[in-house]
């Protein structure tokens, strides 16, 4: 980003109208499923080792190349979960957004399970979920525009996103 318009124009913008195919590629491209694994599992397990089994059934199951589960329908079942668990806030939810997003999942899909989620738990998880997913996505247009390949792997986003979103969803959310 530019200048002060070009930040206007962004938050102007519609949802989908953000990233242009050409930039999901590129941070595609910049993609490591094996580092978002790794760092899930240390956040996880670092706070409490007995969780390791747990974990490790988790990923063979769900995460690792060899899972039965395709990585987006995986994170759009997330998304969905995710998005009634925060009210459509927060650093967990961002971070299956973007995971969602490198899983091949477009912005529209994304916006269609806020959507349907929101028919059935009320419009506000929909708004505040379209509104999370909005400022993620212009975080990423603006970290694209740096041209700084080091800041487009995926530790370094998510380090970026955790400066943005609150990690927690406050207590009796």
């Amino acid at each position: 980003m530019t200048n002060a318009s070009d930040a206007n124009a962004m938050q102007a913008a519609g949802v989908c109208d953000i990233l242009s195919d050409d930039d999901l590629a590129l941070l595609r491209g910049y993609y490591d499923p094996s580092q978002m694994i790794a760092a899930a599992t240390k956040a996880t397990v670092g706070a409490y080792p007995d969780a390791g089994g747990l974990i490790d059934f988790l990923n063979r199951n769900f995460f690792d190349t060899a899972s039965p589960w395709q990585p987006d329908l995986r994170e759009g079942a997330l998304i969905t979960l995710l998005s009634v668990h925060t009210h459509g806030e927060g650093l967990l939810l961002v971070v299956h957004y973007y995971w969602g997003l490198m899983a091949g999942l477009t912005v529209n899909q994304i916006c269609q399970l806020l959507l349907l989620t929101g028919i059935y738990t009320g419009l506000p998880n929909f708004t505040e979920g379209v509104n999370t997913l909005k400022t993620m996505l212009i975080v990423l247009k603006q970290e694209i525009d740096k041209d700084d390949p080091a800041r487009l792997n995926s530790l370094s986003l998510v380090a970026t996103f955790s400066k943005v979103f609150s990690p927690t969803v406050p207590i009796g959310r």
